[in-house]
């Protein structure tokens, strides 16, 4: 007997490893591996798989279990049969009527309305329950993502301890419980960061396992194994192992099939269950695509290292409006929601700020290469400073185009129209652009703004201060309108701005409902990009035309 097939026999045979063999084919099992399947004829179907230990056999594991899932071969099929009469279906506490329903289709029309999407769980924190829509819905999985250290256990345990105080008012008997599950830290580390947030629940239970046959055990350690917990928050899905799934922790197959059995979890249960998530160097989440698709909701923890702005961006929302975005400070108490998020990403040069007695402050001087803009983040006006340099290079130097918030492609496209459109060179000089406070630029309306800085800052001239700028740059020159006008000039109406410059609105409806803030907000309507700049610069003390080139 060769080397190859000692192996073979001594791990098919050995009593240390409990494994078989079976065709992926046709499920026939095998107690050593071969080439060709003799029952369907098929090459290079067998394959290893472990048999399931004796204490695995729980029905409670095995009832959130996907079937393709299990391992077939005979002995195995024997524990499944066994357990799957004691094991928790999908439908496991329904009726029988109730799950004949759920079998059987039927017409739209005919269909109950379910108050299940009506009961929102509110959180103490407004900018959380904006982004989540209104509260965390009964029975849905939620995907928490972002960078390592920038505070997604952190803002996990937050709403654990705001997931317990809202469903345990005062005077509530018997109090529901949430449970907090780390994959990465023991209980004393979770301990720790607890006591730094100041504040724990008594209904708030924690365990470290990463086994996901136990934590279902914990889930139901109550009495007949029903649900013991309201609410269920594991860290991270990237830790947890299915031990019936012959791979690794964190690979592709382990994390699929137990974020579809924490999906099962939370429908079955009607019970909210937040997963947090990696991410990739490049900024995506870790782990198959499908991850995605499978949870309700997927939310993304933002922000500088370097600072202590943090976003929480809602990326999708089943029970909600995507593309929210919720705006924090991380402090030693964990994350702080601001007191006006309107004021987060622009200097007080650009508002007019008052004293304790009413009276304007001093403002310091403007500096230019700095304009006004505010991007929407779903529902949600954002206001955003941003900042330009441009530098002559020296010495023969390269030049650079560096861009912090804005992508270096935006940048190319808007100097290549200002060079072709305005007849603005920057051949051989340097330029930066920098947005306030971290923040990422992901729409086009700010196109006018980054403009309008780079050309503030060619010349030396700076803009006005409290103004606005709004509008796409086509490549012809011409602006282009955006989208929720109506909602970008309320925001700039209620940070002081004086005057804005947008696209010209040929809608009669939308220059109505626009015309209420003309008056403490001057409006001006412009149809290209030159005609904005001669209205900027000819404003400012500068002329258009006597821009360097």
């Amino acid at each position: 007997m060769d080397g190859n097939n000692k192996l073979f026999s001594r791990r098919a045979f050995s009593g240390q490893h409990d494994a078989n063999f079976y065709c992926r084919n046709c499920s026939q099992p095998f107690a050593k591996w071969q080439g060709q399947c003799p029952a369907c004829e098929s090459w290079g179907q067998i394959s290893e798989r472990k048999l399931l230990s004796s204490d695995s056999s729980n029905g409670i594991a095995f009832g959130y279990r996907q079937p393709n899932a299990h391992t077939y071969n005979k002995t195995a099929k024997g524990i499944i049969q066994a357990a799957a009469k004691d094991s928790i279906s999908w439908s496991g506490h329904l009726k029988a009527s109730t799950q004949t329903k759920l079998t059987q289709p039927i017409k739209m029309v005919h269909v109950e309305d379910s108050t299940l999407l009506d009961e929102r769980i509110a959180l103490e924190n407004k900018e959380l329950n904006w982004v989540f829509g209104g509260g965390v819905v009964q029975g849905s999985l939620t995907l928490l993502s972002g960078s390592p250290g920038i505070g997604k256990s952190t803002l996990a345990l937050q709403v654990a301890n705001m997931l317990a105080d809202s469903l345990n008012p005062i005077d509530s008997d018997p109090l529901q419980q949430i449970l907090y599950i780390s994959g990465e830290e023991s209980l004393a580390q979770v301990r720790l960061r607890a006591q730094r947030l100041g504040k724990s629940n008594s209904s708030l239970y924690v365990a470290s396992e990463i086994n996901i046959d136990t934590i279902f055990e914990l889930v139901h350690s109550g009495e007949n194994s029903e649900c013991s917990f309201a609410g269920v928050i594991m860290d991270s899905i990237q830790t947890i192992f299915a031990p019936d799934i012959p791979s690794a922790a964190g690979s592709v197959n382990q994390v699929k099939e137990c974020t579809l059995r924490f999906l099962r979890l939370a429908k079955e249960q009607n019970i909210p269950v937040i997963l947090i998530g990696h991410v990739t160097k490049s900024g995506d989440i870790a782990g198959p695509k499908v991850l995605e698709h499978i949870v309700d909701t997927v939310m993304q923890l933002e922000g500088d290292p370097q600072s202590s702005r943090r976003f929480l961006r809602c990326l999708k929302n089943r029970f909600g409006t995507t593309s929210e975005i919720g705006v924090f400070d991380m402090t030693d108490k964990g994350l702080m929601t601001l007191t006006n998020p309107l004021l987060a990403y622009i200097s007080p040069t650009h508002v007019e700020t008052c004293d304790a007695s009413g009276v304007p402050t001093t403002q310091s001087p403007e500096c230019d290469g700095s304009a006004i803009t505010i991007t929407m983040e779903g529902s949600r006006p954002i206001p955003i400073e941003i900042q330009a340099l441009v530098n002559r290079s020296h010495h023969n130097s390269l030049t650079q185009i560096r861009g912090v918030g804005v992508s270096y492609e935006k940048l190319q496209l808007l100097l290549a129209v200002l060079e072709r459109r305005a007849n603005v060179k920057f051949g051989n000089r340097s330029v930066f652009i920098n947005v306030a406070e971290g923040y990422t630029i992901q729409e086009p309306a700010a196109d006018l703004a980054l403009a309008a800085a780079l050309i503030s800052a060619l010349t030396n001239h700076p803009l006005h201060s409290r103004g606005l700028l709004l509008g796409e740059i086509a490549l012809s020159g011409a602006l282009r309108p955006v989208k929720m006008l109506e909602s970008r000039l309320m925001a700039a109406h209620k940070i002081g701005l004086k005057w804005s410059i947008i696209p010209h609105v040929t809608c009669p409806e939308t220059r109505r409902k626009l015309s209420k803030y003309d008056g403490s907000l001057k409006i001006h309507y412009v149809s290209s990009l030159m005609d904005a700049f001669t209205l900027l610069f000819r404003a400012g003390g500068a002329k258009f035309t006597n821009i360097p080139c």
